[in-house]
């Protein structure tokens, strides 16, 4: 794919995040620290025009309404609509880059949903499989986290499990935002066969996953590289480089 596409996602809360994190959590998109500029996030929702912009601007537009300054505290309300067109995780280029450079290559996504992450690390030269079982669908509500959204690349309807145990083996598995309290992250990590897991979310205890998923990785995978994500008020999510621990505690 050519590597110049735009990221729309990122051109909406790039100039309400904050230059940088700590230690504890990543750059800040809005809420007390910044102001959100709604008629910047209209204005790339109708770059994008999925079929269902109009109701996602409408939304944006209230928001705006509501404040006095065009400018929104970032909450829930506005991360909605954001959420819903391109991906759970803000994939800034510094997170782009990360995952990337670790990726092998080779990158498997099997709960892909929009295949916004996957579409732009294809930009990037990765070569990726995006696959989801209920693929997101104009006039469509079938996919909860992204109703009536268009995909940005081919997102094939698959199984999660099987979509990793027919297409993973020489892949690094990427798992971004599994759902919280649903099994499907640990059936996918228990029947992937690979050495490379790249995951983004929360940690234990968190909105992502559940303690099955964690328990895996606690007793077959090694933690190496985290990055900090652009994070939305009151969300602790990043990016987690694992590799599998083999006989002998090789990795």
């Amino acid at each position: 794919m050519n590597g110049q596409v735009t990221n729309w996602y990122w051109k909406a809360v790039e100039h309400a995040t904050s230059p940088s994190g700590n230690n504890y959590e990543g750059p800040q998109i809005g809420g007390f620290r910044r102001g959100f500029n709604v008629a910047a996030a209209i204005e790339t929702l109708q770059a994008v025009n999925p079929p269902n912009v109009a109701f996602r601007v409408y939304h944006l537009e209230r928001i705006g309404l509501e404040s006095k300054t065009g400018f929104a505290d970032i909450g829930y309300m506005m991360r909605g609509p954001l959420v819903g067109c391109y991906a759970w995780a803000v994939p800034s280029p510094d997170a782009l880059d990360f995952v990337a450079r670790r990726s092998g290559g080779y990158l498997i996504d099997p709960i892909a949903g929009t295949g916004y992450w996957a579409y732009l690390l294809s930009a990037r030269g990765i070569d990726c499989l995006a696959f989801d079982q209920n693929p997101p669908q104009a006039g469509e509500n079938k996919n909860l986290w992204h109703p009536n959204a268009t995909p940005f690349m081919e997102v094939v309807e698959l199984d999660a499990v099987d979509a990793v145990k027919q297409h993973g083996k020489s892949r690094s598995l990427f798992l971004s935002w599994p759902p919280y309290k649903s099994s499907v992250a640990h059936d996918v990590l228990q029947a992937y066969t690979g050495d490379t897991l790249i995951y983004i979310g929360e940690g234990r205890r968190g909105c992502t996953a559940d303690n099955d998923f964690f328990d895996l990785i606690e007793k077959e995978w090694r933690l190496g590289d985290v990055h900090l994500l652009p994070q939305w008020d009151g969300i602790h999510d990043f990016i987690g480089v694992f590799r599998r621990i083999r006989k002998g505690g090789e990795t």
